[in-house]
């Protein structure tokens, strides 16, 4: 075949993907994708969690104090709160709760104990803590907009997965009790391998979708998910709508600010036609 001709095959080929509109806050350019699945993280990008977020970091850390009497509030710092605020780049916000529960047991450790008790100590006070804030899916309810979104792009055949540091379970608790499973082709929590912020966990959820990475767009609201892509070779969109002071972020790549602002289109030739990413 022709190069012309393979050329123009391949851009009929784009033409007729579905395409995501958005512009970049931070430069103002309007952008354009062509894309055939989106992945998004769940807390801050799909759900609104930072109320809980913020009940559940003192739950936790009430629960150890009780144990440990002269627990300093450095612990909460690491875990990414002050002035009564989670930290949208911190531990609590974007770490695993195993991630979380290994900050509590240094800290716990750097009172005296052994180890292995400071990882007890930790362990059930997670537990204690985490039922008091029980249920999370009915207190995380989706971010505004991101319905609408998902059943676009359902409509136009896009493939859907939700990656993120939670839990499987509780990813699948937040879409049910929201009614947002039939949306969800993909759900891939920490308890799967390679596992979130490991750029082989968005090329394996690429590969179970059975898309092309080129063709996939990771949505996350922390430069740990920007940089996933990256190392992916992926798209990635920075979400600033789920905290009520936005993330701010250090890697590169288009910030937007309202879900309202991701445009779907059937194809390039149904709108403005943008450069492409």
């Amino acid at each position: 075949m022709p190069l012309l001709e393979l050329r123009s095959l391949l851009d009929a080929v784009v033409l007729a993907m579905p395409v995501l509109q958005f512009r970049d806050q931070r430069s103002g350019d309007r952008w354009q994708i062509s894309v055939q699945a989106l992945l998004f993280d769940k807390d801050g990008t799909l759900a609104n969690s930072e109320a809980f977020l913020q009940r559940l970091v003192l739950a936790r850390y009430g629960a150890i104090a009780a144990q440990v009497p002269d627990l300093t509030t450095d612990l909460l710092l690491s875990w990414g709160y002050q002035q009564e605020r989670v930290d949208p780049a911190g531990l609590m916000a974007i770490g695993s709760r195993q991630e979380n529960l290994i900050a509590a047991a240094s800290a716990i450790a750097a009172q005296g104990y052994s180890w292995p008790r400071a990882l007890d100590l930790a362990e059930k006070s997670f537990r204690r803590g985490d039922a008091a804030c029980e249920p999370k899916a009915a207190q995380t309810p989706p971010i505004a907009g991101i319905q609408k979104l998902l059943s676009q792009a359902r409509s136009l055949g896009l493939k859907i997965a939700v990656i993120s540091a939670d839990s499987e379970a509780q990813i699948q608790s937040f879409l049910d009790c929201h009614q947002l499973r039939d949306f969800v082709d993909l759900i891939w929590g920490c308890d799967r391998r390679p596992s979130k912020p490991d750029p082989a966990a968005v090329l394996t959820v690429c590969q179970q979708l059975n898309v092309d990475p080129s063709t996939a767009v990771v949505i996350g609201d922390a430069d740990s998910d920007l940089r996933m892509a990256a190392g992916a070779g992926v798209a990635a969109i920075a979400a600033a709508w789920g905290w009520s002071q936005a993330p701010i972020f250090e890697a590169i790549a288009p910030i937007v600010t309202d879900v309202e602002d991701l445009k779907l289109l059937r194809d390039a030739s149904s709108g403005d036609r943008p450069p492409r990413i």
